[in-house]
Parts: C-alpha cells; structure tokens; sequence
C-alpha cells in the first residue's frame, strides 16, 4: 500500500523554548490489501479479496511538551473526495463448485487516531533520544458492485494496536532530523460484511495474531529563521491471522475459515514547518 502525502502548513515550536508542536497535511493515499484463506480446499481459494486504492486523505497532529524528558503527541486522519477502487474477489468465496473470480469497482472510507507518550533518555545538544508507546485505531469501509451489477460487495474493518518504538531526533539552527521506528505484536483487527453473488453471504471474523512494523523518516532544512522546508516518509506493514466465519444460505453452513489479512503502504511527502 502506498501513501503520497503533501502537509499543507506545520506549526512547530522550539523543543527548548516552547511546549507545542502541530501541523496539519494533506495526503494522497494509494495501495493493496489482502484477506484471503489460509487453507485452500483442493487448490480452491473460498474466499479472497484483493483491494486497490488511490484516495486523498487530510491528516494532523498536536505533541505537547510539559517536561525535558516527556512529551506527548495526538493525531488523526480522515479521507475525503473518495475515488472507486479495484476489488478482486474470488466467486468461490463461500461455494466451492465456483472457482471464477470477479472485479468490483468499489468505494473505499478511511479514518484512524493515534495517542502516544515519548520519554527522552537524552535531550540535549540538539540531540533527542525517545521511547514510544502508544495506541492507534483505523476504520475502513468498502462499498460496491461489479460491472454486471450482479456481484456487491459491503465491508468494515477496524484495526487496534497498542505499540512501542524508539525515536531519534536532532535539531540544529538550519536544519533537523527525526527518525522513529514502531512495532506491535498485539494488534486486534475486526472485519465485518456481506457478499451477494446468486445469494447473500454475510461473514465475520476477528484476527489477535500477527503485528505491526512502521518506520518513518523527516527531515527538513531552514529557508528563513522561522521557516523550514524538507520531506517525509513512512512504511508501514501489518498483518494478522484469525478466524472467518460464515453465515446465511451457504455451502458448507456456518464453518470458520483460517483467515489472512494484511496491508502495507508508504508515505512520502513534502514538509513545510513554521516555527513561533
């Protein structure tokens, strides 16, 4: 999964001076995600979705300084002007004498916050090294139909993931720096939905297994005394593993599938900061 991003203003105080670091983006989100059964029956995926997607994205965040060795930082972000996606999907999903597979041009929601903590063991010299931990939630909604309209398609997921991470960030008069790595091995994700072929097919499932590994990297130089101009990037990957369970008029009825779901993206942007 790929994510373009271009902030629109950052307002950032000094880390020495002042308490308060927020910014505002505007992103361009593009990318891939898998849900797919773990255990094919007779070289036949029952069920698997493959999804495809560009949409912008608005974004922002508050961190707040009140100690030398502690901070604190909020965020979020929400799609907007949704554009429709590819979903690959197998017609097999929950009828295994159908191996076709069918494209659903769908239109996808996205949303998620963030709320993390950073003790510094060292801040000092222009030189920043943290601890992260934190907790992140994200939404995403799929909607749509193929071309014969004959095939719809709704979906929801929503992810949880407690983390840690380790953080390094140097501030100098003409330029700075930050990079900060972040890791879970407890993520939650819940999928709720429903498939319609020649019959309705609603299913749920919740995956504990799997994680998280992000890595973002910044830095920015000095156009003027108070304005800073740079890019930024960011990786992020994540999968878990769990259990789908089927319902309504299906063969075979009711019986839950290993499931796989897993999504990754990058992030790459420009940075303008104004520092007060």
């Amino acid at each position: 999964m790929v994510l373009i991003a271009v902030p629109w203003v950052c307002a950032q105080s000094s880390p020495w001076n002042l308490t308060l670091d927020s910014s505002f983006r505007m992103e361009f989100l593009f990318g891939t995600q898998a849900v797919r059964d773990r255990t094919p029956l007779q070289d036949i995926e029952r069920f698997r979705i493959d999804s495809h997607f560009r949409l912008p994205v608005l974004a922002g965040n508050v961190e707040m300084t009140p100690l030398v060795f502690l901070s604190g930082r909020l965020g979020g972000l929400t799609s907007f002007l949704e554009q429709q996606g590819t979903v690959d999907r197998s017609a097999a999903d929950f009828d295994i004498q159908v191996a076709e597979r069918r494209v659903i041009n769908a239109k996808p929601s996205f949303s998620g916050w963030e709320a993390a903590g950073l003790f510094h063991l060292w801040n000092d010299g222009g030189y920043r090294f943290s601890v992260t931990a934190g907790y992140r939630e994200e939404y995403w909604k799929l909607e749509g139909e193929d071309q014969a309209q004959t095939s719809f398609l709704s979906e929801n997921f929503q992810t949880r993931v407690p983390f840690l991470g380790l953080q390094t960030a140097v501030f100098f008069p003409w330029w700075k720096a930050r990079f900060e790595l972040i890791g879970s091995r407890w993520m939650t994700k819940i999928v709720s939905g429903s498939l319609t072929n020649s019959f309705l097919a609603q299913y749920e499932a919740r995956a504990t297994g799997g994680g998280l590994l992000e890595l973002q990297v910044e830095g920015t130089a000095s156009i003027t005394q108070n304005i800073f101009a740079g890019l930024h990037s960011r990786y992020t990957f994540q999968e878990s593993f769990g259990e789908l369970i089927r319902k309504g008029n299906l063969r075979p009825p009711d019986l839950p599938l290993e499931l796989y779901m897993g999504d990754s993206f990058l992030l790459v942007g420009v940075d303008l900061t104004v520092a007060f």
